[in-house]
C-alpha cells in the first residue's frame, strides 16, 4: 500500500514538472520584446532543470509507461488550454498578444498557434483511437489497477472527453490561417491512423475503385498545394525565396556553418543580387518578385537550414539521425501519439520556426523522453546511462541559467539608456558601461554604433557597427558606416558601403537616395554619379510609401528640373 502512495506522489510530482515546463508562454507570452524574450529562455532552462530532477526519480522508482502516459495527458491538457483560449479570442471574450491578427493564443502569432494545435491535435487522436479500443477493457489506465485506485472514469469516458478536445481544436485550427501546421497535422494523422487502423479494411476491393482512387488522389492534392500557395501567395514567395539564400548561405560552409544565421543569410543575399548584374540605368536584373520579397528575416522559416547554416549539415544529419532513433524506440514501444507529434513537430519545422520558441523545444524535448522512456527502464545499465545524460543535460541548463540572467541584466540597463537614446541624448558612457554584457546583441551595438556617429566620433563608430553587421542583416548598418566615411571624406568607401547596402536589401530607396546626395553635393560632386542614383529612385518602385520616400522621390525630381533648367540656361 505503501508503495502505491509513494508512485502516486511521485506521478502526480511528475505531472506537475510537465504541465509547469509546459506553460512557459503563460506570464510573459511569446513576444518581440527582447527581455521577454531572454525571461523566458531562462524560465525554460530553470523549469527543465526542474523536470529532469524529477524525472530521475521517477526514473529509478517509477515502472512501465507512467511517465510516457503523463507526457501524453499534459500535451493535451496543454493544448486544450490554447484551444480554448484561441477561441475566446476569435469571438471577442479575450485579446491577442499581436494588434494584426485576431487570434494568437498566447503567443505572439497565429503561426506557431496553428503548430502547437497540430501536434496536440495528433496525440489526442492516437489516445483517442488507443481509448476507443480498449474501450472494453478498463482494468489498468496508467499502469495501475483502476478498481484499487477507485477511479470511475472509464476509457469509453475518456474516449468521449478526448473527442470534445478533438472537435475544439479542429474547429480552431484552421482559422489560424497556418499551411504550414495543417499539412504538419495531416501527416501526423496519417501515421497515427496507419497505425491504429487497418488500410486494407478502407481501402476499395473492386478494381474500378482503386483505379478512381489512384487518380482522385493525386489530383486533389494538386488543387490543394495550389490551393495553399494562392491563399497567401506572397508569404510563399517570401520563403522559397529565404530557403533559396539560405541554401547559398549552407554552400558557403556546409561543414561548419557561419554560427551566426543572420550574417550569413546577409552576405548571401547580398552577393546573389549583385551576381545578378544591372542594366543601363543601375537597376537589379533579378527576378521582381524576389526583389520585392527581400528583407532581413531573423529564422529561415525552415529549421533544417537555419541548423545546416549555423552549425553545418554534419551537425544536421546527426540531429536527424537521433531522432530519427527516437521515434523508432517510439513506434517499437507502441507510443504513436508521441511519435506522431513529433512527426508534426518535423513537418512544421520545414516552412516555420518552432525551435526558436521556448515552449516547442520542451515540447519535444518530452515528446523524445516517452519515446525512450520505456527502452531506458529495461534495465539497471540502460537507468545508469540515461541518468548521466540527463545530469549532463541538467548542467548545461545551469550554465544557461547563468548566461541568460547576465542577459537580462544588460538588456534591463538598456533599456533605461534607450528613453535617452529616443530624445536624440546620446550618452555614450552609458553604452559603455553595458558594452561587456550586450556584446552578443547586435541591435544594441548599432544603437551604440550610431550614437557615436552622432557624436561625431566616426572612426569608434564604424568599429562597433562592423562588429555589428556580424550579427545582423539589416541594411541600415551599412548604410551608417558608409556615412562616416563620406563625412571624413573617403567617398570610395562610402560608395562601396552605400552599394553593399543596396544589394543588400535591393527594394529600399535609402542607399540610393545617400549615394544621390552624396554626389549631388559641392564637395564630392559627380554629375553622372548623382543622375544614375536619381534615376534608380525615380523607377524603383516603392514598396511601403512614407513620408520619407515621397521626400526623396520629390529631391530626385526636383534635381532633374534644376538639370533641365541649367542646361536651358
Amino acid at each position: 500500500m505503501l508503495l502505491k502512495i509513494r508512485n502516486i506522489i511521485i506521478l502526480i510530482g511528475v505531472l506537475a514538472a510537465i504541465m509547469w515546463l509546459m506553460l512557459l508562454n503563460y506570464g510573459a507570452a511569446t513576444t518581440c520584446d527582447e527581455v521577454l524574450q531572454v525571461v523566458q529562455w531562462k524560465r525554460f532552462f530553470i523549469r527543465c532543470s526542474i523536470a529532469i530532477a524529477v524525472l530521475m526519480v521517477a526514473l529509478w522508482l517509477l515502472r512501465g509507461k507512467c511517465v510516457a502516459e503523463a507526457i501524453v495527458c499534459t500535451t493535451i491538457v496543454i493544448c486544450t488550454i490554447e484551444a480554448v483560449l484561441s477561441a475566446m479570442q476569435l469571438y471577442g471574450f479575450s485579446w491577442s498578444h499581436h494588434s494584426l491578427y485576431k487570434q494568437t493564443g498566447s503567443f505572439y502569432n497565429p503561426g506557431p498557434l496553428g503548430g502547437f494545435l497540430a501536434i496536440g491535435f495528433v496525440v489526442a487522436l492516437s489516445l483517442a483511437l488507443e481509448e476507443k479500443r480498449l474501450s472494453a477493457d478498463d482494468n489498468e489506465i496508467f499502469g495501475f489497477n483502476i478498481r484499487k485506485l477507485k477511479i470511475s472514469l472509464c476509457h469509453k469516458h475518456l474516449y468521449y472527453v478526448i473527442v470534445v478536445v478533438l472537435a475544439l481544436i479542429a474547429l480552431v485550427l484552421p482559422s489560424t490561417m497556418s499551411r504550414t501546421a495543417w499539412v504538419a497535422a495531416l501527416c501526423g494523422t496519417l501515421y497515427v491512423v496507419a497505425n491504429h487502423v487497418s488500410w486494407r479494411k478502407c481501402l476499395p476491393q473492386k478494381r474500378w475503385k482503386k483505379m478512381a482512387l489512384a487518380i482522385s488522389v493525386p489530383i486533389v492534392l494538386t488543387v490543394a498545394v495550389a490551393g495553399a500557395w494562392h491563399l497567401k501567395r506572397g508569404s510563399a514567395a517570401g520563403r522559397v525565396f529565404m530557403w533559396k539564400i539560405s541554401a547559398l548561405a549552407v554552400a558557403d560552409s556546409p561543414w561548419i556553418g557561419h554560427t551566426n544565421f543572420k550574417h550569413a543569410y546577409a552576405e548571401a543575399q547580398e552577393r546573389y543580387f549583385r551576381e545578378c548584374g544591372t542594366d543601363a540605368d543601375g537597376n537589379i536584373m533579378a527576378d521582381e518578385r524576389y526583389i520585392d520579397v527581400a528583407g532581413c528575416p531573423d529564422y529561415a522559416f525552415n529549421e533544417y537550414l537555419n541548423t545546416a547554416v549555423e552549425w553545418g549539415v554534419p551537425a544536421l544529419l546527426g540531429i536527424l539521425a537521433f531522432v530519427a532513433l527516437t521515434m523508432a524506440a517510439g513506434h517499437q514501444s507502441c507510443q504513436y501519439g508521441l511519435v506522431g507529434g513529433i512527426i508534426t513537430m518535423m513537418v512544421f519545422a520545414w516552412a516555420s520556426y518552432p525551435m526558436h520558441l521556448p515552449v516547442f523545444v520542451a515540447l519535444l524535448l518530452l515528446q523524445m523522453t516517452g519515446c525512450w522512456w520505456k527502452c531506458i527502464t529495461e534495465n539497471v545499465g540502460k537507468k545508469t546511462a540515461a541518468s548521466i545524460v540527463l545530469m549532463i543535460i541538467a548542467a548545461l541548463c545551469c550554465i544557461n541559467i547563468r548566461k541568460y540572467e547576465i542577459r537580462e541584466t544588460g538588456l534591463r540597463k538598456w533599456a533605461k539608456v534607450q528613453h535617452f537614446y529616443s530624445m536624440k541624448a546620446y550618452d555614450v558612457a552609458c553604452y559603455e558601461d553595458s558594452a561587456l554584457q550586450m556584446h552578443w546583441n547586435g541591435r544594441f551595438l548599432y544603437e551604440y554604433g550610431h550614437a557615436l556617429h552622432k557624436l561625431k566620433r566616426y572612426d569608434k563608430s564604424n568599429e562597433v557597427l562592423l562588429e555589428a553587421d556580424l550579427l545582423l542583416n539589416d541594411a541600415m548598418t551599412l548604410n551608417i558606416i558608409g556615412k562616416n566615411y563620406q563625412m571624413q571624406g573617403q567617398y570610395d568607401m562610402a560608395e562601396k558601403y552605400f552599394t553593399k547596402s543596396a544589394y543588400r536589401v535591393p527594394n529600399r530607396l535609402y542607399p540610393h537616395y545617400l549615394m544621390f546626395k552624396m554626389y549631388s553635393d559641392s564637395a564630392s560632386y559627380d554629375a553622372e554619379k548623382a543622375e544614375r542614383a536619381a534615376k534608380i529612385i525615380l523607377n524603383k518602385p516603392v514598396k511601403i510609401e512614407s513620408e520619407a520616400t515621397r521626400l526623396m522621390v520629390g529631391e530626385a525630381k526636383e534635381y532633374f528640373k534644376v538639370k533641365i533648367v541649367d542646361f536651358g540656361k
